[in-house]
């Protein structure tokens, strides 16, 4: 995410950013813990927190029709961020805390970074399994069946996500 080396924290919503140093260790650390293990599963990743997140500027979902609990770094919506928050067992206490509210559930997980980019991952393993081999060839087509599983549009730019991270991590397409 070139366009993620410094934040403007006087921006609006400038306290949600982060750079790309800082958003790393996370991302690898969600690739650790969800077995994301080729490049092409990686750039897939990569390149929709990137487009999701406004190249790491937003956890919240600010624009379009407002919708609670829709956020994380992947703009995860809500009803799949009370389930990842639900598999997590080191906030189990918070999250029951919030009695299914979407809101604040999306708080508790925004608070920690590796829960924040993490979502991400949990999604592809849990939600998107049967796309994962499309991933790793690095082909548009891949691409297409992952973006249609997350629920996304494939336009808005989100092609050129993919062929940045594609690029960035030499995943070899066939």
């Amino acid at each position: 995410m070139p366009a993620s080396t410094s934040c403007d924290h006087n921006a609006q919503y400038g306290n949600e950013c982060v750079t790309a140093t800082q958003a790393a260790p996370w991302i690898n650390n969600s690739f650790k813990k969800y077995a994301i293990n080729t490049a092409g599963e990686a750039a897939a990743l990569i390149a929709t927190i990137g487009k999701e997140s406004g190249d790491l500027k937003y956890a919240h979902h600010h624009f379009g029709t407002p919708q609670v609990g829709k956020g994380t770094r992947n703009m995860q919506m809500a009803k799949f961020n009370v389930e990842y928050a639900q598999s997590i067992q080191a906030i189990g206490d918070q999250v029951a805390a919030a009695h299914g509210d979407a809101g604040k559930i999306l708080e508790i997980l925004i608070g920690y970074g590796d829960y924040d980019f993490g979502s991400a991952a949990w999604h592809l393993v849990t939600q998107c399994p049967n796309v994962r081999s499309g991933l790793v060839s690095g082909s548009d087509d891949g691409w297409d069946k992952y973006v249609a599983c997350i629920g996304a549009s494939p336009g808005d730019g989100r092609l050129d996500y993919w062929h940045r991270a594609v690029a960035a991590l030499e995943v070899k397409t066939s």
